[in-house]
């Protein structure tokens, strides 16, 4: 007779699994997703800059709020569903709504006065310049005679 290593914990997480999925929502929903989430976002850095591309397709630039200081940037923005005409009737909805926000804190200072900011292709792209650093200077201690 052949032994099979049992697991309770295993059939636990399985059974966990399946009874989550029954309390999921449905692809078919009448009423939209509400919630609050992030952009989608990359950073690189140039030894002059951050840049900071967000993901907001569907937002109109006009609605998005931009706030640097010189230790991050915040960006803020909604989500807003549209109205259905009288005739409409939603059959799957899996578009999201709500307000949405990032905030990003940079190792280095910048100069939120001259931050520039591009929408394109539902791209939001952010230039931060960094501030000049001071750099350490060795001070040459001269004795006094």
């Amino acid at each position: 007779m052949k032994m099979i290593h049992w697991s309770p914990i295993e059939e636990m997480t399985l059974l966990q699994d399946q009874i989550n999925k029954i309390f999921e929502p449905s692809p078919v929903s009448e009423s939209p997703k509400t919630l609050n989430y992030t952009f989608p976002v990359e950073v690189t850095e140039t030894p002059a800059r951050y840049l900071v591309r967000l993901m907001a397709p569907g937002i109109d630039p006009d609605k998005i709020e931009l706030q640097a200081t010189p230790k991050g940037l915040t960006v803020k923005a909604e989500f807003q569903s549209r109205k259905l005409e009288s005739d409409e009737t939603l059959v799957v909805n899996q578009f999201r709504y709500g307000q949405c926000s990032q905030s990003l804190a940079f190792s280095e200072d910048i100069h939120p006065e001259n931050v520039e900011a591009q929408y394109k292709n539902g791209i939001l792209e952010v230039s931060l310049p960094k501030t000049e650093h001071i750099h350490r200077k060795s001070i040459q201690i001269k004795v006094a005679e």
